[in-house]
């Protein structure tokens, strides 16, 4: 590719204004090679990535200018900041570079779609236009995938990247991160999922890039729990202790307590206990009591890690949520027997009476402290301040706001299951402006603020916890150090699971870097397969017209995508019952195992089949999942009786799958089934049953081609009775608004051709 220099300083192209972007070497290795194969570029953060993006985008867009580029990033904030970049460096008509959020109505969306060249969004809205059409990606010529290390499980990358590679005209996919995964198994999958057949990889010690790198001065600070705190860790340490005395006695385990107390090694046992709870006698106690003393014990064992990393604040915040939990019908024994514990009473009222006197934590206040001592002697200093929950964001930077030299706010996401509204996308953008405007000086926030914003004035960066992640620790510390020195401030509990995952992150930071200097990507097919004769015979054919109604709240789940790869027609709306209408008389309700033994504890799911019943004719329920016993504390003959009752007083039908791929093939059997005997002009209806004449005659009438309800109810009125339409001439149909000359012919032949089996 070419890219003249402009007197060496600045790289020249027609579509990037001039003097916009200062030449590097590195970039510039990178572009050629990026530019020629799907590619993976790892590059510490503020080295710019997004420049890299937009020198491709002009590369592409100059050798296909019929062509597009679409560049994702997982946040509306990234997002925005990528849209901002592009304006400001590629000679491109400004309302050619289109940001689409999920403020943008769908509908908007699609005609946007159409006018643009460079598109900035969201992986799930690309995915959902895709998803009904809304837009096409046969003409894209180059995706950006931002933060690429997200590419694995359910993401939404994954998908994206197969429809892309198997549709595009000229596919070419640019991957940046600045951390691409721990392991050669993570990055290995990254590079399979989004078709990487070439890694760029820079790290502070690359030659080529050593020029550019800003140092950043990192303090590790050990703090001492006081006595107070200490008594509390103590406390639930001895309960966490019996339980595991328990199960050892009861030879469900035999590890030392360390390694009980990690939730890995929790979550492993319970599904062993889940498996045999399966297979053994509903009146074994040993067994039913171990699995709720295994329950309790995970619930321990996250109020231990609150206690040692975060304080007495999120401490009581959980307490207070298993509470409500446990008042809930149906609530988990172990809950309630927690909370009945003497032990932990007495210790719920000793942490109220030590928040009252302001104790929280020692790292709470000395980060009070030295954020309002650095602010003293660097007043024009920004401030990052990173912690996990939104609880003790808030509590920061309340507390923070109390110093005479400081402006804070908290930075966190949108809203949770726990209720807590967040801040929209629209308030993260603005608190952003204000904190580069000087506005305010101190960030408070949660993990949201952790991937590629762009906060270059920032020269500290607090850690207040710790995870056991490393693209989490070189994300927070790349938020500093970007164009001047940066500083970071780690704070640690001595003592604490805060020191172990200090070593976790130190020994596999030591072998990312090993990897970036040596990874190569596993052999992966980045082009599409040319297709056999039968291949292409079979797309030659009309697709089959199914088409399925989706209920709007189960768009979250994989399966709508699923049935769409198998060409199904997918129809979002809000359904009065069941998740998938499939023909006027059959309807799906899909609930995975938890979701129905929940709906069985808050006695909604006879509710939920009485109306299934009365809106269609022939619906079937599929549960998903494994097992149903053993999720729950609910006996298991309570289960099968719902089971029976079910099947037997609500003549339901119940279909099993493994999990979400299942469910979807099951879907499209039944969908395969039900459509491919009706005729093609057969419409999806939607509703509640007919009940009087009225709506009987709505539908018998809607059911002729190409009528729909406000159609039939027009004809009605005119014509006063069904068998008057039937008998009506040509011209007098046509004298119903919305009925022409097409629709009419259609109308009589199915009327008037004689009946064949």
């Amino acid at each position: 590719m070419s890219l003249m220099s402009n007197s060496n300083l600045y790289l020249d192209h027609p579509l990037i204004k001039k003097h916009s972007i200062e030449r590097r070497l590195y970039q510039e290795t990178i572009l050629a090679s990026a530019s020629e194969k799907n590619t993976l570029v790892i590059l510490p953060t503020g080295l710019g990535k997004t420049l890299i993006a937009a020198l491709l985008a002009a590369h592409r867009l100059s050798k296909l200018p019929d062509t597009k580029c679409i560049f994702l990033a997982p946040t509306k904030p990234l997002v925005m900041q990528h849209y901002s970049t592009f304006k400001s460096v590629m000679n491109i008509p400004e309302e050619k570079l289109i940001a689409l959020t999920g403020e943008v109505k769908p509908s908007e969306r699609a005609e946007l779609w159409k006018k643009g060249i460079i598109f900035f969004t969201t992986p799930q809205i690309l995915e959902n236009d895709l998803l009904f059409k809304r837009t096409t990606i046969t003409d894209v010529s180059l995706i950006i995938f931002d933060e690429a290390h997200r590419s694995v499980g359910d993401y939404p990358y994954p998908n994206i990247a197969k429809i892309y590679m198997e549709n595009s005209k000229h596919p070419l996919i640019l991957a940046l991160t600045a951390s691409p995964g721990s392991s050669p198994e993570k990055i290995n999958e990254v590079c399979r999922n989004l078709y990487i057949s070439n890694i760029e990889a820079r790290d502070e010690s690359s030659i080529d890039v050593k020029p550019y790198i800003v140092s950043t001065n990192i303090s590790w600070i050990k703090l001492e729990l006081p006595e107070e705190i200490s008594s509390i860790k103590k406390e639930l340490e001895a309960i966490l202790k019996g339980n595991y005395d328990f199960l050892v006695k009861n030879n469900f385990i035999s590890i030392d307590f360390k390694k009980f107390t990690s939730k890995k090694t929790m979550l492993e046992l319970q599904a062993k206990l889940r498996e045999l709870i399966d297979k053994r006698e509903p009146g074994d106690q040993i067994l039913l009591a171990a699995s709720s003393i295994l329950a309790e014990s995970i619930r321990l064992s996250h109020a231990l890690e609150l206690v040692e990393t975060q304080g007495l604040v999120v401490l009581k915040k959980y307490f207070d949520k298993l509470e409500k939990e446990g008042s809930r019908s149906g609530s988990s024994r172990a809950i309630r027997n927690l909370l009945l514990n003497p032990v932990i009473r007495k210790l719920r009222e000793n942490v109220q009476k030590l928040l009252a006197e302001g104790l929280i934590h020692p790292k709470f206040h000395y980060i009070v402290k030295k954020v309002s001592e650095w602010l003293s002697t660097h007043p024009n200093s920004r401030v990052i301040v990173f912690c996990q929950y939104r609880e003790l964001a808030m509590l920061l930077a309340d507390t923070l706001n109390g110093c005479s030299n400081i402006k804070a706010k908290r930075f966190i996401g949108q809203a949770t299951r726990e209720g807590d509204k967040g801040i929209s996308q629209k308030e993260q953008l603005q608190i952003l402006e204000e904190f580069k405007a000087g506005a305010l000086n101190v960030l408070v926030a949660t993990s949201v603020a952790e991937e590629g914003l762009d906060i270059s004035e920032c020269d500290l960066v607090v850690f207040y916890d710790f995870a056991p992640s490393v693209i989490r620790y070189i994300q927070r510390k790349g938020r500093t150090g970007r164009r001047s020195p940066g500083n970071v401030l780690i704070l640690l509990t001595k003592g604490t699971r805060d020191e172990s995952y200090y070593w976790m992150v130190a020994n596999r930071q030591k072998s990312l870097k090993h990897l970036i200097k040596h990874i190569t990507p596993v052999s992966v097919n980045a082009t599409r397969a040319q297709p056999t004769l039968e291949q292409y015979l079979e797309n030659e054919r009309d697709e089959p017209c199914y088409k399925v109604i989706v209920d709007h709240r189960e768009l979250s789940s994989p399966i709508p995508r699923l049935l769409s790869e198998m060409g199904v027609s997918i129809i979002p709306e809000q359904l009065p019952a069941g998740d998938y209408v499939i023909s006027e008389d059959v309807a799906v309700e899909r609930k995975t195992a938890s979701d129905f033994l929940q709906s069985l504890i808050d006695k909604r799911l006879f509710d939920q089949i009485i109306k299934l019943k009365e809106v269609y004719e022939n619906p079937i329920l599929i549960i998903e999942g494994e097992s149903l016993y053993g999720l729950r504390n609910i006996h298991q003959n309570a289960i099968r009786g719902a089971l029976a009752s079910i099947v037997v007083d609500y003549n339901l039908p119940i279909l099993w799958s493994r999990d979400a791929d299942d469910t979807a093939k099951l879907i499209y059997a039944v969908v395969s089934r039900r459509q491919s005997i009706r005729d093609s002009s057969f419409s999806l209806k939607k509703g509640k049953l007919p009940v009087t004449i009225s709506e009987i005659q709505e539908r018998l009438i809607s059911s002729l081609p190409q009528i729909n309800q406000v159609l039939a109810r027009r004809l009605l009125k005119l014509f006063k009775k069904p068998i008057n339409i039937f008998n009506s001439s040509e011209e007098d149909l046509k004298k119903v608004s919305g009925i022409g000359e097409k629709k009419v012919k259609m109308i009589k032949e199915v009327l008037n051709t004689e009946y064949e089996e």
